[in-house]
This record gives structure tokens, C-alpha cells and sequence, in this order.
């Protein structure tokens, strides 16, 4: 174990005009890893999409007194450059809401600028919904599409979903919460007969995992808003997949998520707990990070 810690304090040392890309949890605040909490409390400047979620990080990590920048949808490519030009001088770290940051959200911009002024980018891992996913597939992934975010405009998102019809390989899908029940009868419709892997709040209270033909999800999940991502298997789906979560009743995966979405707000907050508070016997709470606005892996 003490070289473990002796390790970990070596690969941190402050990086020559580097970007730091720290993976933040997605559910569950016990997934952070001691490098990303060793990297944040030695960084200049933290860089998120919203400073009140990069706050509640921090807080909950007992960090203070960080300068904080903002790169989102919003940011033009002045404010890209000028981030850019912050790693030539300080050591910046830049996260996401949750998730890795760098894939499927503006932090990409940011590499790629970062990259063209010859700063060099550093990724440090942790928590991912798409390794999640492909971990609880039960299948050989070794070759699929990642498609993500569908167009959000009705004849692109057509364009998309037909060429989805072309594909030999899983593809990859995943969209805001809010979207989660368009996209699933969008499946249902157009491959009613393709068999989905769907995965929602993973790492949270309310994580379900589904596996069952498109044409059973929109029944099986109802209204539920979750974070989520799933893989669409080409060709048709075994007569014998369930239709339903193990160990769950037809009613479960809709009954649950309906009070979680309730509660849940946008603003979301982190609640970091440790293994002391579980009593003798028993295991320790879960430790619970809630994440704002949601768009990524």
C-alpha cells in the first residue's frame, strides 16, 4: 500500500504546459480517485462547465480558494484560447459534470486548441458510463460504433436513424435525460425486433440495467428520466430475451425512477460520505454524487 500512495505522489508532479482532464464521478462520490483529488488541490486554476457543480466538487473535497473558468456551449473561441494560453503559465485541470471530460462535451475544443499552442493534454481516468456499459453487455464489444448524441433536429435525427439501420456493428446511443423517452420509442418504431442493452443511473440508488427487444422499452421504462446510455445489437433479437430487469417486477423500473425524478433537481448537489458511518456489520451508505446538467459518457 505505501508504495501505492508513493506511486500516485509521483505521477502528479506539476506537468510543463500541461492540461489536466480529471474524470469526476458519476454517482457515487466514493469514485474518485486519489490522483484527481491530489491533481485539484495542487491546480492553479479548475476549469468546469458550471461553476456552481465545479463549486459543490471542490467543497465536498474540502478545496478552497481555486480560480475558476468556465468552458460550455456558450464559450467562443477567444475564451478557448485564452484557457488555452492559461496552461502555458498555471497548472490548469479541467472537469466535467460528471463523467470524463474531453468526450462528447466542449472540453474537446479546448485538446484541440491546447494542442495547436503546443501544450500537451493529460488525461487522468476514472469514472465512464460507456466502460459501464460495455462491462455489464455480456457481449463480445470488441468492435461497435459509438454514435452518442443524435441531431436534435427532426430531419437530421431521421438521416441518422436510417443509417443506424445500415450498421453491422452495436452502436453506441445516449441523450439528456428529458430525451430518454423520445429516443426509445424512436428505436421501438424503427427496430422493434433489435435487441437494446439500456443502462441508467449507473453508480446511483436507482442504477437499473435492461436488456429486452426495443419494442418492449418504452412499456418497461414509461416516463422515466435518467441519465442513460445504451447499445442498439444489429439483426434480430433471441425470441427468448426478457422482457423485463431481473429480479424486478413488471412495474419496477417505472415505479422507482418516478420518485428519483420527482426530487431530482437540476441544480443536483455532492454528498460525500465515508466507510466510517456504516455501523458494526452492516456495509457502508452509499455515497452519493449528483450531478447537474448531464450530456456526456
Amino acid at each position: 500500500m505505501k508504495k501505492l500512495y508513493l506511486s500516485c505522489g509521483r505521477s502528479s508532479r506539476v506537468p510543463r504546459m500541461a492540461l489536466e482532464l480529471i474524470a469526476t464521478p458519476l454517482g457515487d462520490a466514493g469514485d474518485i480517485t486519489l490522483r484527481a483529488i491530489e491533481i485539484l488541490k495542487a491546480a492553479d486554476v479548475v476549469i468546469g462547465e458550471e461553476r456552481k457543480e465545479v463549486s459543490k466538487l471542490l467543497k465536498a473535497l474540502g478545496i478552497e480558494g481555486k480560480r475558476l473558468e468556465l468552458l460550455n456551449e456558450h464559450s467562443g473561441d477567444d475564451d478557448v484560447r485564452e484557457l488555452a494560453a492559461l496552461c502555458k503559465t498555471s497548472r490548469v485541470a479541467l472537469v466535467t459534470d460528471c463523467g470524463t471530460p474531453g468526450f462528447c462535451d466542449p472540453g474537446a475544443r479546448l485538446v484541440a486548441m491546447c494542442r495547436s499552442q503546443g501544450v500537451s493534454s493529460k488525461p487522468i481516468p476514472g469514472a465512464s458510463s460507456l466502460m459501464c456499459l460495455l462491462s455489464v453487455s455480456g457481449s463480445d464489444m470488441r468492435q461497435f460504433l459509438f454514435r452518442g448524441f443524435l441531431p436534435a433536429e427532426k430531419e437530421e435525427r431521421h438521416q441518422s436513424l436510417n443509417e443506424l439501420a445500415r450498421e453491422k456493428r452495436p452502436v453506441i446511443l445516449m441523450d439528456t435525460p428529458y430525451r430518454m423517452e423520445r429516443l426509445l420509442s424512436e428505436l421501438a418504431e424503427r427496430f422493434p425486433d433489435r435487441r437494446v442493452l439500456l443502462g441508467c443511473d449507473f453508480t446511483q440508488s436507482t442504477e437499473t440495467v435492461i436488456e429486452a427487444k426495443a419494442s418492449a422499452l418504452p412499456a418497461l421504462v414509461g416516463e422515466r428520466k435518467a441519465e442513460f446510455i445504451l447499445a442498439l445489437y444489429p439483426g434480430a433479437a433471441d425470441e427468448k430475451l426478457p422482457a423485463r430487469a431481473p429480479g424486478a417486477s413488471s412495474g419496477a423500473p417505472n415505479s422507482r425512477p418516478k420518485e428519483r425524478s420527482k426530487a431530482r433537481k437540476p441544480q443536483g448537489g455532492y454528498r460525500a460520505g465515508g466507510a466510517n458511518d456504516s455501523r458494526p456489520g452492516q456495509s457502508a451508505p452509499k455515497r452519493k454524487f449528483t450531478p447537474g446538467r448531464r450530456k456526456k459518457p
